[in-house]
């Protein structure tokens, strides 16, 4: 047995596998948080359970802070080298990155779960539609387009867009709501002609009201190339 044991060396010696722990939940939670932040921007793909499973996970481990937190604050009473001082600082830090990842991640969940495979497919077609043009147009969608179309591409789509979801908004027929974005017609020629193919893919997923006078005038086109729809006689 040592002449001069160090009091403290069992309880710190534990600090290196409670940094390990940490960086792997650390790691954990970015990578959850990025899967559900891509999820969100995207169709419904999360299934009821597959939400309610990281609602729990992540419950559970925000339910366990208070203990690491707590555990953090009694190795800081105790006589520390400065390397073991330097590590408990950084894990400190690491605890308040990883609570609050825990906190978006719980959010995120929450989001989601409105929006679940199950849930989307017991709503109507009107009612998921009143819902994407209700819906603002996210700032990442936003920055995706200014990168992949130019600057008047995206001024004629966002304008496209908004009257649409007004037209939409105020009611009335297919032919009345053509009628009134006629103004637009030019603008969409163009911008599918030039546009980058990405560009129109981004477009028609994530700007609704664009999308919706997309599928108006293929509509028109297929029913008068089907001779269902009578072309308008020139005056």
């Amino acid at each position: 047995m040592p002449d001069h044991p160090t009091p403290n060396w069992q309880p710190i010696g534990l600090l290196t596998f409670i940094a390990a722990l940490s960086d792997e939940q650390l790691a954990h939670a970015r990578d959850q948080h990025a899967v559900l932040s891509n999820v969100r921007d995207g169709p419904p793909v999360l299934d009821d359970a597959t939400v309610a499973r990281v609602i729990a996970l992540y419950q559970s481990e925000r339910e366990l802070l208070p203990v690491q937190k707590e555990q953090l604050a009694r190795w800081r009473r105790l006589s520390l080298t400065a390397a073991q001082a330097k590590e408990l600082d950084r894990l400190e830090r690491q605890t308040q990155a990883i609570e609050t990842l825990i906190g978006d991640i719980l959010a995120l969940a929450e989001e989601l779960k409105r929006g679940t495979v199950e849930t989307v497919l017991a709503k109507s077609d009107a009612e998921l539609g009143r819902e994407a043009l209700r819906r603002p147009i996210r700032e990442s969608d936003m920055k995706a387009a200014r990168e992949l179309l130019s600057p008047d591409q995206l001024d004629a789509a966002i304008r496209i867009d908004a009257k649409m979801k007004i037209l939409l908004a105020q009611g009335g027929d297919e032919i009345a709501i053509l009628a009134r974005m006629t103004e637009h017609m030019d603008d969409f020629k163009r911008l599918i002609d030039a546009a980058p193919r990405d560009g129109l893919d981004l477009l028609l997923t994530r700007f609704p009201g664009f999308f919706m006078y997309a599928r108006l005038l293929e509509y028109f086109a297929e029913g008068i190339a089907a001779g269902e729809i009578e072309v308008p006689a020139a005056h």
